[in-house]
């Protein structure tokens, strides 16, 4: 979905304003799960702290998950 310019944003109905809203809202979380959960992870990994590759690989297989069912609840509401 690409963001409307300036201009475009002064012609948008209501209920694009709200689509683009949830829109960003839902990147805005993404974003939060991937500074909260995957980065310090990937350093641990990165730096040979975690040595079961196999365990994390599982671990951010759920998160992944998770993830994905927040955010078909969040388009159903």
């Amino acid at each position: 979905m690409r963001l409307p310019s300036v201009e475009e944003m002064k012609t948008l109905d209501f209920e694009i304003e709200k689509e683009l809203g949830a829109h960003l809202d839902s990147e805005y979380e993404i974003g939060i799960e991937i500074v909260d959960e995957l980065i310090p992870y990937s350093v641990e990994y990165f730096v040979g702290v975690t040595h079961d590759s196999e365990e994390f690989a599982e671990y951010m297989h759920e998160r992944t998950i998770d993830a994905q069912e927040k955010t078909k609840n969040k388009k159903k509401d």
